[in-house]
């Protein structure tokens, strides 16, 4: 098979060999059966779950002065948070939930979130970085991008207990036309790749060909048992891209996460390397202040009471008039407006139109549900607006605040 060469004549560090046409077009047919299956169930799991994690939220209100019942609560909430996780792993495949592109450069990236993967594993694994000479600009969304590589490194702590190593690498590729015309996916000419490679034991070919399938693991007794590596292989499709696995027992896993490649990517990176005093981003007031508009206040209450403990400044609106008219009064204060889409009176769009007339540079983060409305993807190229769907975590709400603005 051709190999992808670098461009601007600059060499990569190893060949870097695209996944066989043959493995990509049965993992498609494989996986097509999986999205049925998912579509099938994921919307009822949704609707319980939600229903169940609202419940519980009314029951800690009222249990105020109960320490032991409000434990037994928030320790309800967490399996049901669990269990929301897993349903949104299936909603992946019924390609109704929307992601949000940005390029990303990815060595950057990995520079800014080493040391969090490298507190992930604790002292038990070594976390290096390999960066391509090349820029690799992708096109992807950040918060995916996140939790794909920290179920990557979960499963290397999974399978290396003992200790081991992960090393996380970049590259810029070039794919040949005949394999482009190929290829089930049909990938667009120049991509970028993210490799996760481990020093594990490796894994037996059959294992390997069925790794990506849901529920389908070797280790049940691992924390994503059965949708991990699923996730990433759904997500990273989504996104435009492909995935392959490369393993063999006794050489560890190599997974590695091709991209549609961004406007600057594949020329020389003669970038000053990142310092840690590179905190501020441009356009961001340091206050980090945060305007939650939402109309159910209990996902308001519960929203600014997450962001509030981890020190973001909160202002609270329940409709898009009031969200404008407190926006006019702390415009320099707040960083990041989180949205909701179907709002009463205005809709999240016009609210968004009105406070980008008083700031351009405004950064929304559109909260919707799983169905999105499709009118949410006229917005979904602009680099300074996210999405998260609803139900959310508080992890999934912390991760996307930190990605869009940062700590407070």
């Amino acid at each position: 098979m051709e190999k992808p060469s670098s461009s601007a004549g600059t060499p990569i560090e190893e060949p870097i060999t695209l996944p066989p046409l043959a493995d990509q077009k049965d993992l498609a047919e494989r996986m097509a059966v999986a999205e049925r299956l998912a579509r099938t169930i994921s919307h009822d799991l949704n609707n319980v779950f939600q229903s169940l994690l609202v419940n519980l939220q009314f029951a800690e209100n009222g249990a105020h002065g109960m320490p032991s019942v409000v434990s037994d609560i928030r320790d309800a909430q967490q399996t049901t948070e669990r269990a929301l996780a897993l349903a949104k792993q299936l909603k992946l495949f019924t390609r109704s939930h929307s992601l949000s592109l940005m390029e990303i450069d990815l060595t950057r990236w990995l520079e800014r979130h080493r040391e969090h993967l490298s507190r992930r594993v604790g002292h038990v694994l070594a976390i290096g970085v390999r960066p391509s000479p090349l820029r690799c600009i992708a096109k992807a969304d950040g918060v995916a991008l996140l939790e794909i590589v920290e179920r990557l490194v979960d499963n290397a702590l999974d399978a290396m207990p003992e200790g081991g190593t992960v090393l996380l690498s970049t590259a810029h590729v070039e794919i040949p036309e005949d394999y482009r015309r190929e290829h089930p996916y049909h990938p667009p000419e120049k991509m970028v790749m993210m490799e996760v490679r481990d020093t594990g034991p490796g894994m037996e070919p059959e294992v390997a060909r069925h790794a990506f399938e849901p529920y389908y693991s070797q280790r049940r007794d691992s924390r994503d048992a059965g949708y991990g590596l699923a996730f990433v292989h759904a997500a990273v499709r989504k996104m435009g891209g492909m995935a392959e696995i490369i393993s063999s027992p006794g050489n560890g896993t190599s997974v590695r996460l091709f991209f549609q490649a961004g406007s600057e990517s594949g020329i020389e990176d003669d970038r000053p390397e990142s310092t840690e005093e590179e905190v501020e981003v441009e356009g961001i007031p340091p206050t980090r202040g945060i305007l939650i508009v939402e109309s159910d206040p209990i996902v308001r209450e519960v929203a600014a009471r997450c962001l509030a403990r981890e020190g973001y400044p909160t202002f609270e609106a329940t409709d898009g008039d009031a969200a404008i008219e407190i926006y006019q009064r702390n415009a320099d204060a707040i960083a990041l407006v989180v949205l909701e889409f179907a709002l009463p009176k205005r809709s999240g769009l016009e609210v968004q139109a009105a406070i980008r007339a008083i700031s351009p540079q405004q950064r929304f983060l559109f909260s919707s549900s799983f169905n999105s409305d499709l009118r949410i993807d006229a917005i979904a190229e602009d680099p300074k607006i996210q999405l998260i769907p609803k139900p959310f975590t508080r992890a999934d709400l912390l991760n996307t605040v930190e990605l869009m603005i940062g700590r407070p």
